[in-house]
C-alpha cells in the first residue's frame, strides 16, 4: 500500500524536526552553561525558542534578557531567509565591555543575516547605551570556519564553548564528526539516557592536578628479584624506555591510555614528570580522545 503525503504532512514533519533539533541544542547550550560556572563565569544564553520569535515581533528580545551587565549574553540564532539555506548564527554580548560579537561559520569576515544583525544591534544599546564595538570572526585568533557540509549547528556550538570557558579556538572543520560524537556521549553522560548510564569516566581531581603540574608524581621503583638465568642489563641512571624518541613515546602511552581508559592518566603521569609532561599536552590528548571515538563507534 502506497500512502501518498501531502504538503501539509510534509510541512507538519519539518516542524517536528525543527522541534527536535532546537531541544537537542538547548540540552548542548545548557551544558555549555554549565562548563562555564564550572570555570567560574556565570553566562545567560537565550532559548533557542524565543530567537526566531523575534524577526516577526511576536517576541520581545529585551523580555529575554537579563539586566545584569557582568554577565555575557549568548544567542543562538536560527537564520532563515528567503533563496537562502537556512543556516546557523551566533550572537554574543559582553554588556561589561560593549562588546558585540557576530559570528558566521560561513562568513568569518561578516555576518549572513541583516535582519538579525540589526535586532542584535538594537539589543546591544538598549542594554547599555553608547557605543559597542562590533567584532566578527576575523577578528578572534585562529578563528575556525565552514568551507563545505552541513555542520553550522557544530560550529555555533563549540564558538559558545569556547567563548564561555575561555578556552581557544582549537578545533577545525575536519574535527566535526568527532566533535558530533563527543556531544552526542556529553549528552546521554549528562542527562542520564536510558540505557547509557555513567559509562565513561570523567577526570578525577588528582588527574588534573597532576596534569596541571601542582601534584608531584610519585617515582616506584620496582623491587630487584634474582631470578635464574636472567639477562642483567648494565645500571644507568636513566631508564631504557625514555631513550625512545618523544614521538614514539608518545605513541606508546596513546596506546595504554587507548586500552586502559583516563585511569591511564593518573596510572602513568605518577611514574615520572617525561609521561607527565607528553600525556599534558593538548595535542596528545585531542589525538587519544579522538582515537578512542573512532573506536567506539566501530565497535557499535
Amino acid at each position: 500500500m502506497v500512502i501518498e503525503e501531502t504538503e501539509e504532512d510534509l510541512e507538519a514533519k519539518a516542524a517536528d524536526i525543527a522541534d527536535l533539533h532546537a531541544k537537542i541544542r538547548n540540552a548542548c547550550f545548557k551544558l555549555i552553561q554549565e562548563a562555564a560556572q564550572r570555570r567560574g563565569k556565570d553566562v545567560h544564553i537565550v532559548d533557542m525558542y524565543v530567537v526566531p520569535t523575534w524577526k516577526s515581533k511576536m517576541g520581545e528580545p529585551e523580555a529575554a534578557l537579563l539586566r545584569d551587565l557582568s554577565k555575557d549574553i549568548i544567542i543562538p540564532a536560527w537564520s532563515q531567509q528567503q533563496g537562502k539555506a537556512d543556516h546557523y548564527l551566533l550572537c554574543v554580548l559582553k554588556p561589561a565591555k560593549k562588546e558585540l560579537f557576530l559570528l558566521d561559520s560561513l562568513k568569518p569576515d561578516g555576518f549572513g543575516d541583516s535582519h538579525f544583525q540589526s535586532i542584535f544591534s538594537d539589543l546591544a544599546h538598549h542594554i547599555a547605551p553608547g557605543h559597542w564595538t562590533t567584532k566578527v570572526g576575523k577578528d578572534i585568533e585562529s578563528f575556525p570556519h565552514q568551507i563545505t557540509g552541513n555542520c553550522c549547528g557544530i560550529f555555533i556550538l563549540m564558538y559558545a564553548l569556547s567563548i564561555s570557558t575561555g578556552a581557544p579556538f582549537l578545533f577545525t572543520e575536519r574535527d566535526m564528526v568527532h566533535i558530533r560524537k563527543w556531544w552526542c556521549i556529553s549528552l546521554m553522560e549528562r542527562f542520564q539516557i536510558e540505557g547509557h548510564g555513567q559509562r565513561f569516566a570523567h577526570w578525577t581531581s588528582e588527574t588534573t592536578a597532576l596534569l596541571k603540574g601542582s601534584l608531584e608524581p610519585i617515582y616506584r621503583i620496582p623491587k630487584s628479584r634474582k631470578r635464574k638465568h636472567e639477562v642483567v642489563f648494565p645500571k644507568d641512571d636513566r631508564c631504557f624506555i625514555l631513550e625512545l624518541s618523544a614521538c614514539l613515546l608518545s605513541e606508546i602511552l596513546g596506546e595504554v591510555v587507548l586500552l586502559e581508559g583516563d585511569q591511564a592518566y593518573m596510572t602513568l603521569g605518577l611514574v615520572c614528570t617525561t609521561f607527565r609532561d607528553i600525556m599534558s599536552t593538548v595535542g596528545f590528548r585531542r589525538r587519544v580522545h579522538f582515537q578512542w571515538f573512532d573506536i567506539f563507534y566501530r565497535c557499535c
